[in-house]
């Protein structure tokens, strides 16, 4: 099982980044493709290829696949996928599904990289809180 980021919407320019990090970067120099999973209705069409260029451009060696997901039956589906060797790199969820999908075992610890990378120290504590269980960084906001 692959550990897996959870990334709020508005967090998801610093969560796929972490490529910097050597959370996405194509082993052996090889092309990588992260997967994203986002809920349906959190960005606008325009904003994924605007994105997705940028981001290729900046990283010719890794390709986005964006795959767009109904809030209806989320939950099962995230612990399913969690469960799986095929899960998404990057899952939106919302604030309060961290804590059920990091039982799973099948998250990434950000601790370091959330005050390292990701600016944690200028998030808002009530976005922050939920992603963190047992003073574990999981979640993004």
């Amino acid at each position: 099982m692959k550990n897996r980021i959870l990334a709020g919407a508005i967090a998801l320019v610093s969560s796929v980044t972490l490529s910097g990090c050597g959370y996405f970067s194509g082993g052996g120099g090889g092309d990588r493709t992260v997967t994203v999973w986002l809920m349906k209705d959190s960005v606008s069409q325009g904003f994924l290829e605007k994105f997705t260029e940028s981001y290729e451009k900046d990283n010719p060696s890794i390709t986005l696949d964006f795959k767009i997901q109904e809030w209806s039956g989320i939950g099962p589906k995230v612990l399913s996928a969690l469960e799986s060797d095929d899960a998404p790199d990057v899952i939106e969820v919302g604030n309060t599904q961290v804590a059920q999908y990091a039982e799973s075992g099948g998250l990434r610890d950000l601790t370091l990289e959330s005050m390292r990378d990701l600016g944690s120290e200028d998030w808002l504590p009530g976005l922050a809180q939920p992603g963190q269980i047992s003073g574990v960084q999981y979640g993004i906001p």
